[in-house]
């Protein structure tokens, strides 16, 4: 920061006699009265001049009481002008500004003035003479005299383009997915996260999609994963031209697909797109070099946000998607290509059946019981075996039915191991048959294993 009187600012623009200004721009000061080293030129002005065409950098002296601003040769070709090609004012440089970050700029400069800032420093996108924006970086430091008054202001201008290429390919792949070119779930929660801060503010609602394409797998197993991949890739273009341009989609892991769906203000609009968007999926995917095209089906979870003083008030994507996740599991157990709206009805059986899946796990032989229920021959009225009905004797909820617990059993494949458990301990030694039969959907507990517990008894 340097403060001089009135009287004693003698500093020329850069281009005259005078005290010369320094390439790094960061300070500004009358030079120390030693004795001249031999190597430096006789004449002080050309010796600048050459260090600033020797420099890589775009040099600038603003006259701020004047409204005049003196730019170097560097300044102007860096942009692909010629010498004479730019007239050296303020509107000229402001002109050349991208008008996204004029505002920004002028927040710089005037915190700066004000002296609430050591120095001014900015990057923002320069207009080329073609037409394109280049990124440049402008480094300043102001002069005031001893009331406070801004009298200039000199800087340098950097082309940071290179770096900012560099910049933009890492973004790229930190928040894009290479198969579909699409945005990743950590783009999708940072873009998550922002809405919610919006919706607090602004009562902007909008609704959150989790959406997975159903039996997805069976075309990875049959066809091979590189198949699997091309239909993912079409998918996600199909799904990105169906939304509106306010909507942000995403690749959020595997076969799923989340959605930041802001274009809809009411659910009535986000229920009429996820019916078109289930819609758009049954069609038929053609795929090159198969002889046959591909139609899925595909369950969506809904999180409506639209009153940030309703009960399920966010504060975190996480909390987002974590529900939009149990609606869409919901959707699945009605029968897939469908949608279901979260409720919180749906997160307390969710947390009811992870107790239960634990519960499972150490459930012992002992808790199981079969109840028999009597098969009779419709021609002799006699009984000619019994149904092996199991049920679980719970120590808390009582005597749970096989469709309370079976269907979690299958799907975290403990469905084999309650087989061992449930059907030796509970056979009659003289029952004549006995069939199992009302006992799971997965091969009535495995078969196999049933056999091998029934044949000692």
């Amino acid at each position: 920061m340097i403060v001089v009187s009135s009287t004693e600012l003698t500093h020329p623009p850069i281009d005259e006699p005078g005290v010369p200004f320094h390439p790094n721009c960061q300070l500004l000061c009358p030079p120390t009265p030693e004795p001249r080293s031999p190597s430096l030129p006789v004449d002080s002005q050309a010796w600048w001049q050459q260090l600033l065409q020797a420099s890589q950098d775009g040099v600038w002296d603003w006259d701020w009481q004047r409204g005049q601003i003196f730019c170097s040769s560097r300044w102007k070709t860096m942009l692909g002008y010629g010498e004479s090609e730019l007239a050296d004012t303020v509107d000229t440089w402001y002109e050349q500004i991208h008008p996204e970050d004029r505002e920004r700029i002028e927040r710089s400069l005037l915190a700066h003035c004000q002296r609430q800032t050591p120095s001014f420093q900015c990057e923002y996108r320069a207009r080329c003479k073609d037409g394109s924006y280049k990124w440049v970086l402008d480094r300043g430091q102001g002069i005031w005299d001893e009331t406070g008054k801004t009298l200039r202001l000199l800087g340098m201008r950097t082309d940071i383009s290179a770096y900012k290429a560099v910049e933009d390919q890492l973004r790229h792949h930190a928040y894009y997915d290479p198969l579909t070119q699409l945005p990743n779930r950590s783009f999708f929660l940072e873009q998550l996260d922002e809405a919610l801060a919006r919706n607090r503010q602004h009562c902007r609602g909008f609704s959150v999609f989790l959406l997975d394409i159903d039996r997805f797998k069976v075309v990875n197993e049959s066809l091979g994963h590189r198949v699997g991949d091309r239909l993912l890739a079409q998918i996600g273009q199909q799904l990105h031209r169906c939304l509106h341009p306010e909507d942000f989609l995403a690749r959020f892991g595997g076969d799923e697909f989340a959605i930041l769906l802001e274009s809809s203000r009411e659910i009535s609009d986000a229920l009429a797109t996820a019916e078109f968007l289930l819609a758009i999926l049954n069609q038929a995917f053609p795929l090159h070099g198969q002889s046959f095209a591909f139609a899925f089906s595909a369950s969506i979870g809904i999180v409506p946000i639209y009153d940030p003083r309703a009960q399920q008030n966010y504060l975190s994507a996480g909390e987002a998607i974590r529900d939009a996740e149990t609606a869409m599991y919901s959707a699945k157990r009605q029968g897939k290509g469908r949608y279901a709206i979260f409720t919180h009805t749906m997160r307390l059986d969710a947390i009811a059946q992870l107790e239960l899946e634990a519960e499972l796990q150490q459930l012992s032989a002992t808790s199981l019981r079969l109840h028999y229920q009597p098969i009779i021959c419709s021609h002799t009225g006699k009984v000619t075996g019994a149904e092996a009905l199991v049920r679980w004797q719970h120590p808390e909820r009582g005597l749970l039915s096989p469709g309370q617990f079976l269907a979690i059993a299958e799907e975290t494949g403990l469905i084999a191991s309650l087989g061992g458990l449930g059907v030796a301990p509970g056979l009659p030694t003289d029952a004549a048959v006995v069939c199992p039969g009302h006992c799971s959907p997965r091969h009535d507990f495995e078969r196999q294993s049933i056999g091998t517990t029934i044949g000692p008894a």
